[in-house]
């Protein structure tokens, strides 16, 4: 008697698209850390909620845009695309990664060549579309335009307020002075003859360090009212 055997195929587990986010800002303020810690946390979600993505890596640089030279983190993810460790990176938007067109397009073709395409999320554009690049050229010229004649309106507005004596800048707390009930610096006599004694220390050839022990030694505060005694080593001016 012949007996029919079913042979059901070996189970191939489905491969699982390895996911690289990367994340941006340009300083250490604390609203900037606020928005690189919401990039991470809404990025990390995203991957986790994509079925059959899988969150690799997290690249994070918290360097300007200009230069790719010393952004380590993008240099990292770079390689790591080269070494096919990544399959797909997600950013926040453009700007995120480059605000050099030039810089910006090589970074996309270098990845486009290896396979791995961008998912720019603020623009919901990924690299791997057709026109893509277009896209990405206008809108990192019109970004970039904006963000200069930013920066010259708030130039522009600095230099104002310093000509018409509106700035805040020069009213701000300094040893020497203080602030009367109009916001206007008002010498203080006391701290004025503190402001005097060095000046005549430093004539007289004593050093910074030698500056600020004697004011240590004397008591004197500095103008946010520290104690000059706990900052010797630190590398701070007599008159912080």
């Amino acid at each position: 008697m012949r007996i029919i055997t079913e042979v059901k195929p070996p189970f191939i587990t489905p491969s699982r698209k390895r996911i690289g986010i990367y994340c941006r800002v340009s300083s250490k303020h604390e609203e900037q850390l606020a928005s690189l810690a919401n990039q991470v946390s809404y990025f990390t979600r995203f991957v986790m909620n994509k079925p059959g993505w899988l969150l690799t890596d997290i690249y994070i640089d918290i360097k300007s845009a200009e230069t790719i030279d010393e952004r380590t983190e993008l240099k990292r993810l770079m390689e790591d695309c080269r070494n096919k460790k990544i399959d797909f990176v997600i950013t926040k938007s453009i700007s995120r990664l480059g605000r050099d067109t030039v810089d910006l397009l090589n970074i996309i073709r270098q990845l486009r060549t290896l396979g791995i395409g961008v998912l720019f999320d603020a623009e919901n554009l990924s690299t791997l579309e057709p026109d893509s690049e277009f896209i990405i050229t206008i809108l990192e010229a019109y970004a970039k335009e904006e963000n200069e004649s930013r920066s010259k309106n708030t130039r522009m507005g600095l230099l104002m307020r310093a000509k018409n004596g509106t700035s805040g800048l020069y009213k701000r707390r300094c040893f020497g002075y203080y602030t009367d009930k109009n916001g206007d610096l008002q010498i203080n006599e006391t701290e004025a003859a503190v402001v005097r004694s060095i000046f005549e220390m430093y004539l007289n050839g004593e050093s910074l360090v030698g500056i600020i022990k004697n004011l240590g030694t004397t008591g004197v505060k500095t103008a946010t009212g520290k104690d000059y005694r706990n900052r010797n080593k630190e590398k701070i001016h007599p008159l912080q």
